[in-house]
């Protein structure tokens, strides 16, 4: 069993059935976080992965989004992974964000958070929908001489739409 602990408490330990990992909580940084990266999902969401090699005394990380860079929304809390706050392996970490438009960029940071209240932020990572159009309906289905076709544009201006059979003809060129 691996114990870790600050030298101050090591010094008054004499249990000699442990390994023991000697910290100085003075010059270790609370948390090494090893990644930090925001990737569009299926062009649906966009998921916020972290991890880290080594936590000391870590609470957890509030997750902040902006749309500029420089005002800063809390937009989840989530705790350490470790059940103590310490850990000397890597953890990982995800968040999904659904609340997104496409075609904005969107800023994530990371404040992590000490037990004692201190904290610290992350560097910023960015990412994006790029979607230009959906379909939202066609009526009806299957169809023959008429067809009604509801669209989403997400990008301003005039759109170019073909339309093809079930066999790959062009049948609509507008």
């Amino acid at each position: 069993r691996t114990t870790t602990l600050p030298i101050n408490q090591y010094l008054n330990t004499l249990n000699s059935n442990h390994t023991w990992t000697l910290i100085n909580p003075y010059s270790a940084l609370p948390v090494e976080l090893i990644n930090l990266e925001a990737k569009p999902i299926n062009n649906s969401y966009i998921k916020i992965s972290w991890s880290t090699l080594i936590e000391i005394n870590n609470q957890g990380f509030i997750l902040q989004r902006s749309q500029d860079g420089q005002t800063w929304d809390s937009i989840s809390f989530t705790p350490s992974n470790s059940i103590t706050g310490n850990s000397t392996s890597q953890l990982d970490y995800f968040w999904n964000d659904y609340n997104v438009t496409p075609n904005i960029t969107y800023y994530y940071r990371l404040k992590q958070i000490d037990l004692d209240g201190q904290f610290e932020f992350s560097d910023i990572v960015s990412a994006r929908l790029n979607r230009n159009l959906e379909v939202i309906g066609i009526y009806p289905n299957p169809t023959q001489n008429y067809t009604q076709i509801w669209i989403n544009s997400f990008s301003p201006g005039d759109l170019q739409i073909d339309l093809y059979n079930s066999l790959g003809q062009k049948v609509i060129d507008k």
